[in-house]
């Protein structure tokens, strides 16, 4: 088992201490649940078959927070035959596209959160699962590990053939073009060099404005950062 090198006394939402891979075999959605109300920035999602509407709600949730949500789906008869409204999905945090390449079918069952958590397996977001017997695996603090399911969300939303809205009402991308890329290095980096005068939460911070996404705030709102 790996740990960054931190210092003891940081706060919950400053502990990125270890990497850590769980695998879930019953119980999926509330574990997914639990995930994505811990979402800080933002929220990759590239799903076959989306009918889950408790989920699907949750998400439309985080993006009124202001939580950056970005969701792929398969374009099938199930996901359209499912009941969903999925233009809810596109607003001032969120976007939704249906991916469709000929007879090549999307199928991967993937959510990065903040660019260190993937959930990642066999689970379909649909209730179908919810009787199925399915995997669920969660890696968290592997920045790596995440950036290659990054890379792979744009890779295919760039790709993408269609879309429920005209591009001009399109939300602004949140990442650039290799968006872990430079992420992974420089957070890295910071994570690795936590000690002296700027906290941890400060240097994430700064490396995640630097990747110009959203900023993680603070616990407490009135924390400072010592001298």
């Amino acid at each position: 088992m790996r740990y960054f090198e931190i210092e003891a006394n940081r706060t919950p939402s400053e502990s990125f201490q270890m990497l850590k891979t769980e695998g879930y075999f019953e119980g999926h959605r509330a574990v997914i649940s639990k995930h994505i109300d811990q979402a800080r920035s933002f929220i990759l999602v590239a799903m076959a078959w989306f009918t889950d509407r408790s989920l699907f709600d949750q998400l439309l949730r985080k993006a009124n927070e202001g939580v950056q949500v970005h969701v792929l789906i398969h374009n099938d008869d199930i996901n359209n035959t499912s009941g969903i409204d999925y233009g809810r999905m596109n607003g001032k945090n969120s976007e939704l596209h249906f991916i469709a390449h000929g007879k090549r079918t999307m199928h991967h069952k993937f959510c990065v959160i903040d660019g260190l958590t993937v959930l990642h397996g066999s689970y379909n977001w649909t209730y179908q699962a919810m009787t199925n017997y399915e995997n669920l695996t969660v890696t968290q603090g592997d920045i790596d590990f995440a950036a290659s399911f990054t890379r792979e969300f744009f890779k295919l939303k760039n790709s993408q053939v269609n879309k429920i809205v005209p591009e001009s009402n399109s939300v602004q991308e949140v990442l650039p073009q290799q968006p872990m890329d430079r992420y992974s290095r420089k957070l890295r980096r910071e994570i690795s060099k936590v000690q002296g005068k700027e906290s941890l939460l400060d240097k994430i911070n700064r490396a995640l404005a630097e990747s110009k996404m959203r900023k993680i705030p603070p616990d407490n709102p009135n924390t400072t950062t010592t001298p």
